[in-house]
């Protein structure tokens, strides 16, 4: 007689299918590790601790890690891109009043000529000698750049005694005297500051002017000075830069006759007799 069997339910079948693919028990717990090994692997809780940075720490340093690589902008760039508003009409009246009264009165003589006026542009030094014939020689941006050199000359320079230089020459049967105020004086080397915008785009330093400047200075102390230093400070940088020696005794006088004479002329020098490549005065 045939055996028949029931009928497997839906059911019955699946319960049985996963019944035959669950691991034996006892062999789940044989391939399981050794609870106390897993504990004698794990790291001593104290060791983890010690070895853990300083949590503060770690999140300052990865939050100014991330604002120096811009990847999130900072609080105070949000609020300068959001609420600054570009104000038109110049400088208030309270700063533009301290600019216009920071250039010192200098004593002009007849025949007391300083270096500053003979190594630079003859036309501008005729205007601040005379402005009421030769004109106002500064605008008011002139005037701020003089500021902020002053500024920074003023910084380095105020606990420093001011020296003096001059050497009296003969022109026209006339005596005129040449004075020089160095900027500083150190173990017989001299040094003079510039200020300058932009130094890193400055292809041309030194500039002539100021390679004049400091040899007539040293011509003034008849070449006695054992090195000649120009320092260049520009906003966020500096060069320093050694001019070799030159007496331009020459020189000196040249512009001196042209000023004397413009001065008695009441004229302003024609470009044959001196012209600045850069005058901004023609």
């Amino acid at each position: 007689m045939e055996n028949h069997k029931p009928k497997e339910t839906l059911r019955n079948k699946k319960n049985r299918i996963n019944k035959e693919d669950q691991p034996d028990k006892e062999n789940r717990t044989n391939n399981q590790p050794d609870k106390e090994n897993r504990t004698n692997n794990q790291p001593d809780k104290e060791n983890r601790t010690n070895n853990q940075p300083d949590k503060e720490n770690r999140i300052n340093n990865i939050v100014s890690e991330l604002q120096n690589n811009n990847s999130i902008p900072s609080l105070s760039n949000k609020i300068a891109k959001n609420d600054a508003i570009s104000i038109s009409g110049g400088l208030p009246l309270w700063i533009t009043k301290k600019i216009e009264e920071s250039r010192e009165e200098i004593e002009y003589l007849p025949n007391r000529f300083y270096v500053s006026e003979l190594t630079s542009c003859l036309r501008q030094s005729l205007m601040f000698r005379n402005p009421t014939v030769f004109g106002i020689p500064m605008s008011l941006k002139d005037k701020y750049v003089f500021v902020r050199g002053k500024i920074i000359h003023d910084f380095f320079l105020k606990d420093f005694k001011i020296v003096e230089l001059k050497k009296t020459f003969t022109l026209n049967q006339k005596e005129y005297e040449i004075v020089g105020h160095p900027d500083y004086i150190e173990d017989n080397i001299l040094y003079e500051l510039k200020t300058v915008n932009y130094l890193e785009f400055q292809k041309d330093l030194p500039f002539e002017e100021n390679v004049f400047q400091i040899r007539a200075y040293d011509t003034l102390n008849n070449l006695k000075f054992k090195k000649l230093i120009i320092i260049y400070l520009g906003m966020s940088d500096w060069k320093t830069v050694e001019v070799k020696k030159k007496d331009v005794t020459n020189e000196l006088l040249h512009n001196l006759t042209i000023m004397v004479k413009c001065l008695k002329e009441q004229r302003f020098p024609t470009k044959d007799e001196h012209t600045c490549y850069w005058c901004k005065h023609l």
